[in-house]
């Protein structure tokens, strides 16, 4: 199989956003007429940077595999979150000084999420961040 690097993957993944945004209105009049009875190997749910890559991953093993994403375009959301990730109590923030606490970052969270997010899990992510 040929490799494919990040750079062409993420070309393929712009121009197949392209193709998908040209047909969705169309697709999505015929929605009910629909049949789906395929079967995959694997299934992504979500087309962002962590999807993207499991998709790659799978392909390059050979495995037929189904990708959905519930935004739009593709990308998810990882398209508008430029690249950043909640690492909370990381060894650079402590190497530069800065201190945390599990109640700082889920206060941040909240903040940043308008209040939707699901508190439980966001304990669990400072938790488990390193």
């Amino acid at each position: 199989m040929q490799e494919i690097s990040r750079r062409n993957f993420m070309k393929i993944g712009a121009a197949g956003a392209l193709a998908l945004a040209a047909s969705s209105a169309s697709a999505a009049q015929n929605a009910k007429d629909v049949k789906f009875d395929e079967e995959y190997d694997v299934v992504v749910i979500g087309s962002g940077f962590a999807g993207s890559m499991a998709t790659l991953q799978a392909l390059k093993r050979g495995k037929k595999v189904l990708m959905i994403e519930k935004m739009g375009r593709a990308g998810g959301n990882s398209v508008i979150n430029a690249g950043n990730m909640a690492v909370p109590n990381n060894e650079f923030q402590k190497a530069a000084g800065i201190t945390d606490s599990k109640e700082a970052f889920i206060a941040d969270c909240l903040k940043d999420g308008l209040n939707l997010n699901h508190v439980d899990l966001l304990g669990v992510i400072y938790d488990r961040a390193g």
